[in-house]
């Protein structure tokens, strides 16, 4: 858990939809703390840059789907746990990426295939007639009398 600015208070960072909790769960809460922090000097967890990684990857992921046959924004009642990983992935890489370390191997960019994938789990999620989320789908039916 992040502590606030030097206090050693817990401070609970969260979105409408995901958790600092969300991202560690997917990353680890080392890994979130250290990409976090981009002053060397400390091992405490940037809460602000958390905070903002949050924020961008819940907007990322309603941009995605607005226009979709999903209703967006998402509603924050009972949010499906896809939705959560794809913005915990995001939250976690916007990190990662924004402390500009590399993660380059024979293999490649592990993060940045892991974003790849999750963008066509996005892309098939709103294709598809069979995939669904437990969100709010539009309505296909015409909500007045239409004139002939």
């Amino acid at each position: 858990m992040a502590t606030g600015s030097g206090t050693g208070t817990p401070v609970s960072i969260s979105g409408d939809y995901i958790t600092q909790s969300d991202v560690e769960s997917f990353f680890g809460i080392d890994n979130v703390a250290k990409w976090s922090q981009l002053d060397n000097d400390t091992a405490d967890a940037d809460t602000d840059r958390i905070q903002s990684g949050i924020d961008w990857a819940e907007r990322k992921v309603n941009a995605r789907f607005s226009g979709s046959k999903y209703v967006t924004p998402f509603s924050t009642s009972s949010v499906d746990k896809q939705l959560i990983r794809w913005m915990a992935t995001f939250a976690g890489i916007w990190i990662y990426e924004g402390r500009g370390q590399q993660d380059d191997s024979e293999e490649g960019n592990k993060y940045s295939k892991l974003k790849q994938d999750t963008e066509n789990e996005m892309s098939i999620c709103i294709a598809s007639a069979t995939e669904r989320l437990s969100a709010t789908v539009v309505s296909t039916c015409p909500t007045s009398a239409q004139v002939v």
